[in-house]
């Protein structure tokens, strides 16, 4: 049976997060829907965007996802229906698909498709690629879970230039064949690494853009659930979002007084700020030379070579929208503009900067979709299952330092006798000096204070000896020592959960194609706890 945890028992989890789902009331100012089923039919029977907006919009993403497969086509067809809506989600286009949590966004959105599906409403799932970020530091690497059950770093080389788009950036000629080599390297002789190693080379092959790469990643996993990919850098949906980005210009000095006060409002409530605003903060970066250029405003919008009033900017934007690109909390209203979005599946992160996003929603498109939490996912092999049943500890034992953990196993190491005898010795101590202070309270009050201080350096002293007689028994125990390893590397690498972590690949090297299978099975569209499983 699987184990939930809630989000309160992860280290990192911010107040915001874990009272939008287990508080909403609290939040709900910030939200206005709570991410229930009830809320996503009824959200999804009110949105809905022009006929003629629409057929632009699915002309371009039949363009876009040219080669897809059967059940992408039924998508596609469904989406030129007035009454179909879209289940969105997003994210950076990173190395070997990014973080597995990339992954469980995807099929979240898919499992909320298919049950608005099974219960008379039209929906359809889109991925949105954040190909137009230029933090490319974000997205040139990958962690794998190696054949040896070890993190391992994999990086590429780019062409990349300064502050250019990531989906631009192409990769260095020798990358192709050194990736797989890496990944091949790296995923050894696991059961279907062959599998992991054949979908890397495919996808980042010679020539190929950070932009293809995923696209065709993420086509090959996500093709048979009929996920619409979308590239907001696409020429059409960049004229058909231009509406939108223009009326951000013309009142971006109102919309930003407003995003600076849902700040603090934020904050008064206990909450934070994740995007920082102010008066100067542009709605738009401006495309010059395949760079994402920063404006900000002074009066005019400036580029730090030259200065654009509001109508000079409005023109260039009518002449040429491909120039613009939204910033991060216009970017949601973009793509909700573009996309007829019922329902937004967001990760922790994207969930802070939505509340402050919610002010541009009402302002500019007059309505927000339900914002829903991705599933999240811990994955167990049986080793690690076996383990934490051997030393009695819980997954949430694992959310600590290595160190931190190898100290409580050692501790579950002391034999039996010698651990009685510790815990008899300290009843004993405490019995002693609990007969003494109660005379001695009779004797002389004063002296109870002394008493105390001697009893804490007795106890001190206890406890070193008890720790190194732990240590000593870790030592001794190399098996302990390295069960502890796999532990740490495989619940908790490089100090946070695994999902944030290791590439899906990961996943697929140990369990195949049918790992996809198991993590939609296990998505339950109003659980919203994190979820350990075993495979």
């Amino acid at each position: 049976m699987p184990i939930r945890i809630r989000y309160k028992d992860i280290p990192s989890s911010t107040q915001l997060f874990n009272d939008f789902l287990y508080d909403f009331e609290r939040v709900r100012p910030y939200y206005g829907r709570s991410p229930s089923l009830s809320e996503f039919e009824s959200v999804a029977r009110k949105t809905t965007i022009e006929p003629e907006h629409r057929k632009a919009l699915v002309k371009s993403l039949r363009y876009q996802n040219e080669g897809c497969g059967e059940e992408v086509a039924k998508s596609l067809s469904l989406l030129e229906d007035e009454n179909t809506v879209a289940i969105t989600t997003g994210q950076q286009i990173g190395l070997l698909g990014g973080p597995s949590f990339s992954v469980y966004k995807a099929l979240t959105a898919v499992k909320v498709a298919s049950t608005l599906r099974s219960r008379g409403v039209q929906a359809v799932p889109i991925f949105w690629l954040a190909t137009e970020d230029h933090d490319l530091a974000e997205v040139d690497h990958a962690w794998l879970l190696d054949v040896n059950n070890r993190p391992s770093c994999i990086t590429v080389e780019t062409l990349a230039t300064v502050h250019q788009p990531v989906g631009e950036v192409q990769l260095a000629k020798s990358e192709p064949a050194r990736l797989r080599e890496a990944v091949t390297t790296a995923l050894g002789d696991l059961p279907h690494a062959e599998l992991a190693a054949h979908l890397a080379s495919e996808s980042y092959s010679v020539g190929a853009d950070l932009r293809s790469a995923f696209k065709i990643f993420f086509r090959s996993l996500f093709d048979r659930y009929g996920l619409i990919l979308v590239d907001p850098m696409d020429s059409t949906l960049r004229r058909l979002a231009a509406p939108t980005v223009r009326t951000a210009i013309e009142n971006a000095m109102d919309l930003n007084q407003e995003i600076v006060a849902r700040g603090a409002s934020l904050e008064q409530d206990g909450y934070h700020a994740q995007c920082h605003v102010t008066a100067s903060t542009s709605p738009v970066f401006l495309m010059r030379d395949h760079r994402r250029v920063t404006l900000t405003i002074d009066g005019e919008y400036v580029d730090g070579e030259q200065r654009y009033g509001v109508r000079d900017l409005c023109a260039l934007l009518d002449e040429s929208p491909e120039r613009f690109s939204p910033n991060v909390l216009l970017r949601p209203i973009v793509q909700d503009f573009l996309l007829p979005t019922a329902v937004y599946i967001a990760g922790p992160a994207e969930l802070a900067y939505l509340a402050q996003a919610e002010v541009l929603y009402r302002r500019l498109l007059g309505r927000m979709p339900v914002i829903a939490p991705r599933a999240s996912f811990t994955v167990l092999d049986a080793r690690a299952e076996r383990y934490l049943k051997r030393y009695e500890l819980d997954v949430t034992d694992c959310f600590q330092r290595a160190e931190d953990l190898r100290r409580k196993i050692a501790g579950k190491l002391i034999p039996t006798s010698l651990e009685k005898a510790f815990h008899d010795g300290e009843n004993s101590i405490n019995m002693a000096l609990d007969a003494i202070d109660s005379d001695l309270a009779q004797f002389d009050p004063t002296l109870g204070a002394a008493l105390l201080n001697i009893r804490k350096k007795m106890f001190y002293q206890f406890g070193k000896v008890r720790s190194s007689v732990a240590r000593e028994s870790l030592r001794r125990n190399e098996r302990a020592e390295h069960e502890t390893e796999h532990l740490t590397n495989l619940i908790f690498p490089n100090g946070t959960l695994q999902e944030r972590s290791f590439s899906g690949l990961s996943f697929l090297a140990r369990y195949g194609e049918h790992f996809l299978d198991h993590i939609y099975e296990s998505i339950q569209v109003e659980r919203h706890d994190h979820e350990v499983i075993v495979l």
